[in-house]
C-alpha cells in the first residue's frame, strides 16, 4: 500500500534549500502537442489529463486527493515528466554515497512523474502532490537507445 509522506513544518525553513545542489535530473517538456498527436509515456507535457503507465494500474484515490481539503475535484495535473535513469548516474551516486548494492534499480524500467495541483487550495500546505509511477520494462535497451528512437519521432518548432 502507499503512503502520503507529510513534511513536518520545520523541512520548510529557508535554510535548507540553500545549503547545497544536489543531484537531481528532471525531465522537460517536449514540442508542443497537439490535439492531433499522439501521447505516449515517452512524453513530458504541462496541464492535460495524465497518461498512466498502465491504465488498469491507476494510483489509489488517497494519492488524488489534496492534501488540505481532501478533495479530488481539484485537483489537475500540473506536469507529467517521463523521468528515466541514467545507468553511468546511478554507478555515480552509487560510488558516492558508498552504495554497493542498487541492483534492483532497473535504468530501463519507466518511470514518470505526476504533478497534481489542488486549484482550491493554492500555496496551502500539502495542496501538492508528486506521484512517481514505475513499469518494470523486459527489454534490455539503453536509455541512449531508447531516448534516440523517441526523439526522431518528435518535430520541434523552428
Amino acid at each position: 500500500m502507499s503512503r502520503i509522506e507529510e513534511l513536518p513544518s520545520s523541512d520548510y525553513d529557508d535554510d535548507t534549500y540553500s545549503s547545497k545542489p544536489g543531484d537531481v535530473f528532471l525531465a522537460f517538456v517536449d514540442a508542443p502537442v497537439k490535439e492531433t498527436d499522439e501521447i505516449l509515456i515517452e512524453d513530458s507535457f504541462i496541464g492535460g489529463e495524465p497518461k498512466w503507465l498502465h491504465p488498469d494500474s491507476l494510483p489509489p484515490a488517497e494519492l488524488l486527493k489534496c492534501g488540505a481539503c481532501k478533495s479530488i475535484d481539484n485537483m489537475k495535473l500540473l506536469l507529467q515528466a517521463f523521468s528515466p535513469l541514467d545507468d553511468e548516474h546511478i554507478r555515480a551516486i552509487q560510488q558516492r554515497l558508498g552504495i554497493n548494492n542498487m541492483n534492483y534499480i532497473n535504468p530501463q524500467d519507466d518511470r514518470v512523474l505526476y504533478v497534481f495541483l489542488c486549484t482550491k487550495c493554492q500555496r496551502k500546505k500539502n495542496s501538492v502532490r508528486c506521484i512517481r509511477g514505475v513499469k518494470k520494462s523486459k527489454n534490455v535497451d539503453s536509455l541512449s537507445e531508447k531516448m534516440a528512437s523517441t526523439s526522431l519521432e518528435k518535430r520541434f518548432p523552428n
